[in-house]
């Protein structure tokens, strides 16, 4: 298990802060560019970050631990027509949330998660202790909302770890993952504390736009 990468600090910091005053820089040598998949009989495309190393994104991994408990059915598939996930992880608390958007059969939905975990780092595990569901409607109505979405470029922003030229040396803080899923195209990607580097990068500052019309619209 490697320590000395930037999301494993991240996640184990819960665990370290007791013992450490200072954190160091981190490096970011071992991440790797997105995987890319693509099925040439069916033309169905998957994306899921890497490391050089060939594991797997540590959240992804998280994620799959908690779709299981939640009874959520895996995406990774595709879906018809869409839906989109947005998973919120906080280093330093049990809390964890999760947005899930709906369309299907031409009907939009929306459901608010809000947990409580038990997260054990040196095994990387998370056990939901506590979870609470609310169907949610955004605020300025469907088409209103979800054109806002695509205009921030939910769907095709790129995973943080790819954005040429941003390193995050920082250890804590929230970190959220997205999901999307199609009939055609699966992908996975993650903002570790976007709003720090959204002067500079403006995937940053989509991110932290998508985030804050979710919060608006949705985390009622």
């Amino acid at each position: 298990m490697q320590f000395d990468h930037p999301i494993m600090q991240r996640l184990i910091i819960i665990f370290l802060c007791a013992f450490i005053t200072s954190c160091s820089g981190q490096d970011n040598s071992s991440i790797s560019k997105k995987s890319s998949q693509v099925n040439t009989a069916t033309s169905f495309k998957k994306e899921i970050p890497t490391y050089k190393n060939g594991g797997v994104d540590l959240f992804y991994e998280l994620k799959k631990q908690k779709e299981k408990q939640l009874n959520l059915d895996s995406l990774e598939s595709g879906f018809d027509s869409l839906q989109i996930r947005i998973w919120y992880d906080y280093a330093l608390l049990i809390n964890r949330e999760l947005i899930v958007i709906k369309r299907t059969n031409g009907k939009w939905s929306a459901e608010h998660y809000q947990m409580a975990v038990d997260w054990d780092a040196f095994k990387t595990t998370e056990v939901i202790k506590i979870n609470k569901i609310k169907s949610v409607l955004p605020k300025s109505g469907w088409d209103n909302f979800f054109n806002k979405l695509l205009s921030f470029k939910i769907m095709t922003l790129p995973n943080m770890d790819d954005i040429s030229g941003l390193e995050d040396n920082w250890t804590d803080g929230v970190t959220y993952n997205i999901e999307i899923a199609t009939k055609k195209q699966y992908r996975f990607y993650g903002y570790h504390l976007p709003d720090k580097f959204q002067d500079k990068f403006w995937q940053a500052k989509n991110m932290t736009e998508i985030l804050s019309l979710i919060s608006t619209e949705l985390r009622q």
